[in-house]
């Protein structure tokens, strides 16, 4: 996996990565080791006195139900990564498989899922979340992750489809199709490969806008009414007048943590999109033309052109020797051309070939 290498190799590229790994790995570090020094039964109405401001006893302070917000957190914040994570991995396994099919194979499937999913960006996908979520009786955690994954499938679709489409017309496929390779060796040695950092990119924004989705959803009160999330906290905190009574530390932690999720996850799909993208994490582009053309010119030790008087009889119009291009991007260096030869003489005529055209 070639483009893995890029992560390592571009220190720009890294640094963005790192640094979305670091706060998302804070985040999920703060779930799984919460409940080893945190009481999580102080979560519970009427565990602890109500309304009582950040302390030493209680660094988060205390909402007006009787609950320990520190516990709150350490409860509510797996739960809201849970439905994120389900519900991006479901939208994405479904566009991938439709975006996979539509973009290879083409034809009237192709038009069928374009039209399908140009048709329901259309509409606020809001609005149809809450109207799903309105008219389910008793929702879970595990339902309310499918039912914003049932909406999470449009933008991985379109943008894998895309990238299909793409793929299958470029020289390694023909050369591939050429030497007998099956529909489905194509579609899994040569296209599933090229696929992957978009994937990954996908996954993340499909997480990503599945935790805003579900978390406005609860924020309205649709969420599951016997689990803590960080949603749901929103809601009471909005519900009994938090805002408006100055207890800030009630809607003020859950916050927090969902800008902190954010942000981490918009930074690892910036890294990601940089890896699917390698033009957005190279140079910027008039520094690259001319690293390129000084690199290139470095590069050649001989050229002969001969001029009209050279031209008469067998003398050659144009020596090549020993030619080698590189150029020079964030992953490093590249050779176009290394070690190549040639002479050309009136009369004669060359083509080159490569993989761009």
């Amino acid at each position: 996996m070639h483009w893995l290498g890029r992560v390592f190799r571009s220190q720009r590229l890294s640094a963005v990565l790192v640094l979305g790994l670091l706060i998302l790995g804070a985040v999920v570090a703060f779930s799984i080791a919460g409940p080893a020094f945190v009481d999580v039964d102080k979560a519970l109405v009427g565990a602890v006195q109500p309304s009582q401001p950040p302390s030493s006893e209680f660094l988060l302070g205390t909402d007006s139900q009787g609950r320990d917000m520190l516990a709150v957190m350490v409860v509510a914040t797996p739960q809201t990564l849970k439905m994120g994570v389900i519900a991006g991995l479901v939208g994405i396994g479904i566009g991938l498989l439709l975006g996979l099919l539509a973009g290879f194979f083409g034809g009237p499937l192709d038009t069928i899922v374009r039209v399908t999913s140009d048709s329901l960006m259309t509409v606020p996908g809001i609005a149809i979340l809450i109207i799903i979520a309105a008219n389910v009786e008793s929702m879970s955690i595990e339902l309310m992750a499918l039912t914003v994954a049932s909406l999470a499938w449009m933008n991985p679709t379109r943008t894998i489809r895309s990238q299909v489409l793409s793929i299958r017309e470029r020289g390694y496929t023909a050369v591939a199709r050429a030497n007998g390779q099956r529909e489905l060796e194509i579609l899994f040695r040569e296209i599933m490969p090229n696929l992957l950092p978009y994937i990954a990119a996908s996954l993340v924004g499909a997480i990503n806008g599945a935790i805003l989705a579900t978390v406005g959803l609860e924020s309205l009160g649709l969420g599951a009414d016997d689990v803590h999330t960080l949603g749901t906290t929103i809601y009471w905190a909005r519900r009994y007048s938090a805002i408006l009574r100055g207890q800030w530390w009630w809607w003020g932690p859950p916050i927090a943590l969902i800008s902190l999720i954010f942000i981490g996850l918009f930074l690892l799909s910036m890294g990601l999109d940089r890896i699917a993208n390698p033009t957005l994490a190279g140079l910027p582009r008039w520094r690259l033309r001319r690293r390129k053309r000084r690199s290139v010119k470095a590069a050649i030790p001989a050229v002969a052109a001969f001029g009209a008087n050279g031209a008469q009889g067998t003398q050659p119009v144009l020596r090549v020797d020993d030619l080698r291009v590189v150029f020079e991007t964030q992953a490093g260096i590249g050779a176009a051309v290394d070690g190549v030869s040639f002479t050309l003489r009136p009369g004669e005529r060359m083509g080159l070939v490569g993989e761009s055209g």
